[in-house]
């Protein structure tokens, strides 16, 4: 009777195929986290959004037409950050409310432009400062016409801190859209609802990080972070909302 012998690999093949696994695995798991990290930061742009629109709307409903509320400055100074802020929070669930104090916690401390450049963060007292209840931050300001939100969307303590990466901007012009109607921009050139905005709009836009929520809102993606000032980094293509949305 013939014995049988078993096959199986020798510690040498075994060690070569883990080697060849573990290789793999570091060439495609940073990719894999990083789309599934994008993804992820999508949907809290996208919740942002929605969230402080809907406050928006109901703040307005609640008080009336924005144009007729009695502001002190005109929409243009600290008075008017205040007034706005105090009751737009009445629609929105917060957890710590930094009023324009500095340094409590509410906003990182060490804010970022997407090129590199300090932006304000903390320690300003122009800015009304909370965090809302699924910790993610949220500043507000009212100067020169605009009402402007900035949201971070992981909270003060976590992430980079810098726009177009976790930090996002919103925006209310004073002369509305059109008359006396009002709408939650998602950047302070109208990128979105302006389709004639010149491309040196969107060049600052992926330069500095500010303005990059349109880009979420239109494309569902962050690909602009493959890219250098809106060119990708592989093949070359320019990102544009009418024509190349992805860098892929």
């Amino acid at each position: 009777m013939k014995m049988r012998k078993n096959k199986a690999f020798t510690l040498a093949e075994t060690l070569v195929v883990m080697g060849i696994i573990g290789v793999v695995a570091a060439l495609t798991i940073p990719n894999l986290s990083a789309s599934t990290g994008n993804k992820e930061n999508v949907a809290r742009v996208q919740k942002a959004y929605s969230t402080i629109n809907e406050a928006f709307e109901r703040t307005q409903a609640e008080y009336g037409n924005l144009k007729r509320w009695r502001w002190a400055d005109g929409w243009n100074g600290n008075d008017d950050t205040d007034f706005f802020a105090n009751r737009l929070l009445e629609s929105l669930k917060i957890t710590k409310n930094c009023g324009r104090t500095a340094n409590l916690g509410c906003f990182s401390s060490s804010v970022k432009y997407l090129n590199g450049d300090g932006a304000p963060g903390d320690s300003t007292t122009d800015m009304y400062k909370t965090i809302l209840a699924d910790g993610s931050s949220l500043g507000i300001m009212v100067a020169s016409g605009v009402i402007s939100f900035y949201v971070d969307i992981d909270g003060p303590k976590k992430g980079p801190a810098t726009f177009g990466k976790d930090i996002f901007d919103f925006y209310i012009s004073n002369g509305g859209i059109s008359g006396e109607k009002y709408k939650l921009l998602s950047d302070s050139s109208n990128l979105m609802e302006n389709t004639s905005v010149s491309s040196s709009a969107w060049t600052s836009a992926f330069k500095y990080g500010s303005g990059l929520a349109t880009w979420i809102l239109q494309t569902g993606n962050m690909d602009y972070l493959k890219a250098t000032n809106g060119v990708c980094q592989k093949g070359g293509k320019t990102l544009t909302l009418s024509g190349n949305t992805t860098c892929r």
